[in-house]
């Protein structure tokens, strides 16, 4: 669930700063690891995910040897490919891009985290931002900051996005609150909000086509 804090001034303070996993110091793909398939952590570990794991391997701290990953490695392995293959000024060609990408940053976190894909006018990547993180229940989203942000980049557009760790993707009415919010915030400066994708396990919601926004 998602909550707002703050008002939409413009003259508020810093971004509050963002949370990321711990990066790998070398990650090597095996054979047979050419898929990925982020776990829920609400459930047990599939028998897919313990497959993965022993052909995904890792160095130890000491750099010498090689040790089957972790699933928290395995995730960040996945998050780097994604990281190299969408640099700035790369487009989204498709909705469905949107939605793999978002699903390999966030799916499978033990707790919500509230992102932002920021865009140019002709809705290729300045910058990919995690700027909220909160409990297995809610992420409190600050409207100022959003928009803040998006001023600085010069962003034309917004594509939000956050997860729901108990692996349901529906939306709620608080989901629903947040997004008319910073859509009227954004369009006092002339920026546009594209979608909310709300990302749940494997599975994924846009509201844009659900009407919501």
């Amino acid at each position: 669930m998602l909550t707002v804090k703050g008002c939409v001034c413009l003259h508020a303070g810093g971004l509050r700063p963002s949370l990321t996993p711990d990066c790998l110091r070398c990650a090597v793909w095996g054979a047979g690891a050419g898929q990925f398939r982020p776990s829920n952590r609400s459930t047990k570990m599939s028998h897919e995910s313990n497959s993965l794991a022993t052909s995904l391997m890792v160095r130890d701290a000491a750099g010498r040897r090689y040790r089957p990953a972790t699933d928290a490695q395995i995730i960040e392995a996945a998050r780097q490919v994604v990281d190299r293959k969408m640099q700035r000024g790369e487009a989204f060609t498709s909705a469905a891009d949107v939605e793999t990408f978002l699903q390999t940053k966030l799916a499978g976190l033990e707790h919500e985290v509230f992102a932002v894909l920021f865009l140019d006018q002709r809705h290729r990547l300045i910058e990919y931002a995690e700027l909220f993180r909160g409990t297995v229940h809610e992420a409190h989203v600050y409207l100022r900051e959003v928009v803040k942000l998006a001023l600085r980049l010069n962003a034309a557009a917004v594509i939000v996005a956050h997860n729901h760790p108990s692996g349901d993707p529906t939306p709620g009415g608080a989901d629903q609150s947040v997004t008319c919010r910073l859509k009227e915030a954004l369009a006092l400066v002339d920026v546009r909000l594209l979608d909310h994708i709300i990302i749940g396990g494997r599975s994924s919601v846009s509201m844009a086509r659900r009407g919501l926004i």
